[in-house]
């Protein structure tokens, strides 16, 4: 993350789960899916932001490293009969 009123070095946001949250207390980046109303997964990134951290999208950049594609840890696929698969991005977000 950048914040975009000064030059400043990617920072990771970390954000702490419910108590109450199947995973209880555990730290991750903010994250999630595409919605059937989400325009592109770039939307969908930004939304993500937003309604976990309440940060507001200023630019998503291109991807951060390799695209890692996995299945559920029951052993299944995606709800879509599909692998889940997880992209990193560089998002500069605005108003911090």
């Amino acid at each position: 993350m950048s914040d975009t009123r000064i030059a400043s070095n990617p920072h990771v946001l970390p954000l702490q789960r419910a108590a109450s949250d199947e995973e209880p207390n555990k730290w991750e980046p903010p994250g999630g899916g595409c919605d059937d109303d989400d325009e592109s997964i770039l939307h969908a990134a930004a939304r993500e932001l937003w309604e976990e951290a309440g940060l507001q999208a200023a630019r998503i950049g291109g991807p951060v490293g390799d695209p890692y594609f996995f299945t559920l840890s029951d052993g299944k696929l995606g709800s879509d009969g599909r692998s889940e698969d997880q992209i990193s991005r560089r998002i500069t977000v605005s108003g911090i």
